[in-house]
This record gives C-alpha cells, structure tokens and sequence, in this order.
C-alpha cells in the first residue's frame, strides 16, 4: 500500500480509496481542487499501482493496512473515510469494524449485498473477461456493459488501469461479491444508515 497526501496538513482530513481496476489519480485527481482546505490522503490499493506491478493478494489485508496507517499516521482518526466501489466496500468494512474514529462515511457504488456462490463466481469470470477485453482495445457492447458495470456506468473504462494484472481483479472480486456488512450490528447501521435502492 501507498498513499498519496494533499491539501491542507492543518485542515480536517478525507481519506479517499479508489476503485477496482483503477488508480487513486485517476478516481480523485478532479475532486482535489475541490478538497484544497482538506488534509486528503488517497489509498492506493495494492495491485492498483503502476510503480508496484504486483498483484493484490487480499482485500482483507489491504483493509487492515489502512486502519494501520489511520491509527499510527493520522492519529487513529479521520473526518470523513469514503470510496468508490471496491473503495467504498473497504471503507464499510474499516468503518464497521469500528476501531478508528470518523465522523463522515461517503459510499459511492459500494458492494454490501452477498451475491452467493454461483452468481460470484458467474460475475467473476465476466468481469475478468471484459476487463481483459478493454484493456486490449476491443468494444464493449453497451447492453453486455449495463448488465454487469450497472447502467451508464462507462467509469470502468474511462478510468481503466491497464496494468491491472488478472490475480488482482479476481481476489478483488472473490471478496466484494461475498460481501457481507460487518457483524450485519444495528450499531454500524444505525450510525452509517446505508440507503439502498431496490432494481
């Protein structure tokens, strides 16, 4: 894991983790003038970063990485954890593991639903095939895109990080697709309530 700081050290601090097959500049660069009276700190996620060409070997432990980092770095606190898709899952599991203190959880496109193990698996081998698929240039047909990126969701090809090596994106998906909110405790949903709109 590494991290990437910007903004102001004295302002409160955001803690941003990226998505799936994508990089942290490329998920946050557009908000961090937005951000610029922030202390932000993005997480670049193991397998994810293109000085580091090495696979991701577990989510979980990438997780664990972080909530150390918060803890010895930050002073066990940040003002607001959030992320997009794989991002936002992690930063579900850090939040509810309830170890670190924060005030803010921003979830965008976070997987929190157990899809089973046959639809895992099927959703497995079609996004490793489609990832493989873009990354060699080939179109995507829109409808196929829809059913397994969610509808209109083109940010998986626009913020595509080509050196993602297939190990990473299945270990990626053996963990957010069996999903489970932590402890499923009222505590964790009643502090961070998850509205979740039904297809």
């Amino acid at each position: 894991m590494k991290y990437l700081t910007y903004g102001n050290k004295s302002g409160k601090t955001v803690m941003l983790i990226h998505g799936m097959a994508a990089t942290a500049l490329r998920c946050y660069e557009p908000l961090l003038g937005s951000l610029k009276d922030c202390h932000v700190v993005l997480a670049k996620v193991d397998g994810h970063i293109p000085e580091d060409p090495s696979a991701l070997t577990s989510l979980s432990d990438a997780c664990d990485e972080i909530e150390r980092y918060i803890r010895d770095e930050l002073g066990n606190e940040v003002w607001c954890l959030g992320g997009f898709s794989m991002g936002a899952t992690m930063a579900a599991e850090i939040a509810g593991r309830g170890r670190i203190k924060l005030s803010k959880l921003f979830l965008d496109a976070a997987f929190l639903v157990d899809m089973g193990p046959i639809l895992s698996r099927v959703y497995t081998g079609m996004f490793c095939f489609f990832i493989e698929w873009i990354k060699k240039g080939r179109k995507v047909p829109g409808p196929l895109l829809d059913r397994v990126m969610g509808k209109g969701n083109r940010s998986i090809i626009d913020m595509l990080y080509r050196g993602v090596r297939p190990e990473t994106i299945r270990n990626v998906c053996r963990y957010v697709y069996r999903y489970h909110i932590p402890g499923r405790n009222k505590r964790f949903c009643r502090r961070y309530p998850l509205p979740i709109r039904q297809p």
